[in-house]
């Protein structure tokens, strides 16, 4: 866990509760937290190093989010794979605004049910699932993608060449996307010398960047097709 995260949780446990945004998070003991929502619902979460959520600990894909939101229209269709407790969905279906759609991955239950509750929204679809999930998608179906890829635990989907190629895929042009790696900027590096070999040209502007907490981000873009 982060030193943020761990901090925000030292002071949730020792307070007993913390109150973030019109929503309420009560330490239950054990490592549970009940979280009550302001829209009535109650959830009971299990916070560890890779289920970050937001309102306790600054999730670092949320900050990724924010780079990607700068370029995305209202209208867009964007994709998020890895998308975690859902805050960083929630900022790219707000930059896609009520015309657009996006859609949310991530093979991890909990975290995947908590975001439809916390983050409900009518832009955005939040389902359990891998980039596999993408098979039925048609070829250019989306014009942005975030890529988180968390440490390597148990679970954990690696951003692969297989994976890459099945996003660029369903990329069409012009496209963005964004990769956020936990295990900073070598495995950023590793990333981002995957997407120059892909052949459908998204390497284009490829950039690596550091967050704050360590977490390494590669960005790159393709164009407009010719004549498009």
């Amino acid at each position: 866990m982060s030193d943020a995260a761990a901090s925000w949780w030292k002071r949730l446990v020792t307070d007993g509760r913390r109150r973030v945004n019109g929503h309420e998070y009560i330490d239950l003991g054990r490592g549970v937290v009940e979280a009550r929502l302001a829209s009535g619902d109650r959830v009971r979460i299990r916070p560890t190093a890779r289920r970050i959520y937001d309102d306790l600990a600054p999730d670092p894909r949320r900050f990724a989010a924010q780079r990607l939101a700068a370029v995305v229209k209202p209208g867009s269709r964007v994709l998020v794979l890895g998308a975690g407790t859902g805050a960083a969905a929630d900022l790219l279906a707000e930059a896609a605004g009520p015309t657009g759609t996006l859609v949310s991955l991530d093979s991890d239950g909990e975290s995947v049910r908590f975001a439809r509750r916390r983050y409900a929204s009518d832009v955005a679809a939040m389902e359990i699932g891998t980039y596999r999930s993408l098979r039925g998608e048609l070829d250019g179906a989306f014009d942005a993608a975030l890529l988180c890829e968390p440490g390597h635990a148990e679970g954990d989907e690696v951003v692969s060449p297989e994976l890459l190629a099945e996003v660029e895929r369903v990329l069409g042009r012009p496209a963005y996307v964004t990769v956020v790696c936990e295990l900073g900027l070598s495995r950023a590096r590793s990333v981002a010398a995957a997407i120059e070999k892909l052949p459908g040209g998204l390497a284009t502007g490829l950039a690596i960047e550091q967050e704050g907490d360590g977490w390494g981000v590669v960005s790159a873009s393709r164009e407009r097709a010719s004549g498009g």
